[in-house]
């Protein structure tokens, strides 16, 4: 999918997943420890989109630290459509977390998106 095609989230939407990121103690010069024990410089932003186009399954892309990963959009579960790259797949059990609290803003996000047109079977349902 071209990336002209996402559209930003909200801040308000993304800023509870950063602080979950960056929530580990931070240390000198910058860097942050990892449960996992390791270092690394943190990106001073992370990107979170939804694709509104239809010509995939709705989903929205996460992009941190240089890499990407689209993940499904409506389901119960946050279910990652691509394979996940280290950089954001140690960081799997917060990103779940955030979709599961916010789901419904998210699928509400994105039926907003959709053009008026766009037939009712494009819409998720909230459940």
């Amino acid at each position: 999918m071209n990336k002209d095609e996402y559209v930003d989230l909200p801040k308000q939407l993304t800023k509870p997943l950063f602080d979950v990121m960056m929530r580990y103690p931070l240390l000198e010069y910058g860097r942050r420890r990892f449960e996992e024990g390791r270092f690394g410089m943190i990106a001073n932003r992370i990107s979170v989109y939804v694709s509104p186009g239809g010509r995939e399954p709705p989903h929205f892309r996460l992009e941190y630290q240089g890499t990407e990963c689209r993940f499904s959009l409506g389901g119960q579960e946050c279910v990652p459509m691509d394979e996940v790259p280290r950089e954001i797949g140690m960081y799997n059990n917060d990103i779940k977390e955030w979709y599961k609290q916010y789901r419904a803003r998210l699928i509400d996000y994105y039926n907003n998106l959709l053009p008026s047109t766009a037939p009712p079977q494009a819409r998720i349902r909230s459940i």
